[in-house]
């Protein structure tokens, strides 16, 4: 976010530094926002929510011509990741029997750790053969495949027990 204001819109120093602050204080605003609000709706709604309004703020950034409006997408991008990675751990938790709890959680951490390293390696390449906008948008892009194939396919999963059916066969 940082290099993005800095070097695709011209920014100082200063200015790039509101990026990574405004996406962490909007994230932290997010993810107690998501309690308050969103504690009566399903899980799965509020992730495919959240996954679409990072994806949309994301796509924001790539397309913002000023620095101000590039602090709204990075706003808009935090309110809706803070809350995916949690809600992904709840649900894992709850799809699988006690004692597979600790594995599922541990092996659903360490793939959510591995989307922070992936992030940044697939904005590098992208930002490099096609600029820091472009790298926006594919992020962004990935967060809506999240919303729409993913967390249904996921949901499909839990409603007919395939997790319950893996269990038994151990």
């Amino acid at each position: 976010s940082a290099l993005h204001v800095e070097r695709t819109l011209g920014g100082r120093a200063s200015e790039g530094a509101m990026g990574p602050a405004l996406l962490g204080f909007s994230m932290a605003v997010g993810r107690l926002g998501a309690h308050w609000f969103g504690s009566d709706w399903p899980p799965i709604r509020v992730m495919i929510i959240g996954s679409c309004v990072a994806g949309l703020g994301l796509a924001f950034v790539g397309a913002a011509p000023t620095i101000g409006m590039s602090y709204l997408g990075f706003a808009i991008g935090g309110l809706g990741v803070s809350v995916v990675g949690p809600l992904a751990l709840s649900l894992v938790g709850r799809a699988v029997a006690q004692r597979y709890r600790l594995a599922a959680l541990s092996q659903a951490a360490a793939l959510g750790y591995a989307a922070f390293f992936l992030g940044p390696v697939i904005m590098g390449y992208v930002s490099e053969g096609f600029g820091l906008r472009v790298s926006f948008y594919v992020i962004g892009a990935i967060m809506l495949v999240v919303a729409f194939v993913l967390v249904p396919l996921w949901a499909r999963m839990l409603r007919s027990g395939v997790y319950s059916k893996k269990q038994a066969n151990r």
